[in-house]
């Protein structure tokens, strides 16, 4: 009856410790989940145009090229860190 308990307790702390850390992995990446849609669209954007130009005349387009300030990368504590890293730092 003791160990089925000490094995209890210790499944919990691990299901928790494993949960956090998909959390903390959920967070990160979903940060930058909007770079990622710009990227994906761009790439998709560029297939497109080649295919639909075999088919038929593409009209002329203007381009918006977007740059990502380089300081950004650097000053990652304007970002949001998660509640994990929140309530870490309130601590």
């Amino acid at each position: 009856m003791l160990v089925w308990a000490f094995e209890q307790i210790y499944y919990f702390i691990m299901l928790t410790f494993y949960s956090a850390q998909v959390f903390q992995s959920f967070e990160r990446i979903f940060g930058l989940m909007h770079t990622y849609q710009y990227m994906t669209k761009a790439r998709f954007n560029e297939e497109t145009y080649q295919v639909i130009a075999l088919f038929r005349k593409q009209y002329s387009f203007k381009a918006i090229l977007l740059s990502i300030d380089k300081t950004l990368r650097k000053e990652k504590e304007d970002e949001w860190q998660g509640i994990a890293s929140s309530l870490a730092s309130l601590m």
